[in-house]
């Protein structure tokens, strides 16, 4: 049985109303954001 959330009590910093799942980010997002401060 499943419950639905019908009157949201919590601020949106601490429980989102958005429920769309996460994209992935590249996994060489970390080396490239390094390379791009360094250039800097």
């Amino acid at each position: 049985m499943y419950l639905h959330i019908r009157c949201f009590k919590r601020a949106a910093w601490i429980a989102h109303r958005d429920f769309a799942p996460i994209e992935p980010l590249a996994d060489d997002c970390v080396a490239e954001l390094v390379r791009a401060s360094v250039t800097v």
